[in-house]
């Protein structure tokens, strides 16, 4: 199936997607994205706050991307092919992941 995704365009913007992994190793499926798109994008997300390790990373293809780093939940964007191995938002699922094993302890302290 990865080779029909990688068919659809030979001059199209090239990503990695997947769609709420717990890792990058299972978030690199390439794709060809269509004609509108030209950002690849990268969602990592903190599903709870005190559970170190337990975030979901989504990639996909976008035709607008805009970065944010809110409420445990960080975008990152590039527009090259294959940008979005790893880079910034790797950098960020890490510190996802620091801080929910910070904060969650902390918390418990106070309620």
């Amino acid at each position: 199936m990865e080779n029909t995704k990688m068919e659809n365009a030979t001059s199209s913007l090239k990503c990695y997607t997947c769609t709420a992994q717990s890792s990058n190793d299972r978030c690199m499926t390439p794709t060809a994205c269509s004609a509108a798109d030209k950002y690849c994008m990268t969602i990592v997300g903190a599903l709870e706050i005190g559970s170190p390790g337990a975030v979901r990373l989504s990639k996909l293809c976008m035709p607008e991307c805009t970065e944010t780093n809110t409420h445990g939940i960080s975008t990152s964007c590039c527009q090259s092919d294959f940008c979005n191995s790893n880079g910034a938002a790797g950098e960020r699922l890490s510190n996802v992941m620091l801080l929910a094993g910070i904060v969650g302890p902390l918390a418990r302290l106070f309620l």
